[in-house]
């Protein structure tokens, strides 16, 4: 009865959510860590106490410092591999649950299980846009920021 299980079931396709790993990849589009997906460098100023802002995101995704909404998909430049919304707009879901011994991480969002979620929000610094930093969302919780892009393994 959930979401991926009706495509599944609709389609015969194996949709699932993507593991942070592959998620990463997807963002990074080939461009190597402290880059944008568009292969811009990320500010070495960024910090999410005292500057969190780099205007190279304001072309590639909707965050704290140009928007309070999520934007439409495709409002922003895609990434090097034509990937929408990998930094900012809403938080993605990912397949893993929440692993707080990750490193970069918000505080666990209420819920029952938490599950793993990346790609920033309307509502983030650039900070958290980054793709390394991981966020957590309860399994149950329903969000204003949060959304999913869903994966498929081709044969």
């Amino acid at each position: 009865t959930s979401l991926l299980g009706l495509l599944r079931t609709k389609t015969g396709l194996a949709f699932d959510l993507p593991g942070a790993a592959q998620w990463e990849y997807a963002a990074k589009a080939g461009n190597g860590d402290y880059k944008w997906g568009d292969g811009t460098p990320i500010s070495s100023a960024l910090d999410p106490d005292t500057n969190d802002v780099d205007p190279a995101l304001d072309a590639l995704g909707r965050y704290s410092n140009n928007g309070n909404a999520s934007a439409s998909v495709g409002s922003y430049a895609p990434n090097s591999w034509g990937l929408y919304d990998m930094h900012g707009n809403v938080i993605e879901l990912l397949a893993e649950p929440y692993d707080i011994s990750n490193g970069y991480t918000d505080t666990p969002k209420g819920g029952t299980g938490l599950r793993a979620a990346k790609g920033g929000s309307f509502a983030a610094g650039a900070f958290r846009c980054r793709a390394p930093f991981q966020f957590s969302r309860g399994v149950t919780v329903s969000e204003a920021n949060t959304g999913c892009r869903l994966a498929i393994t081709l044969p």
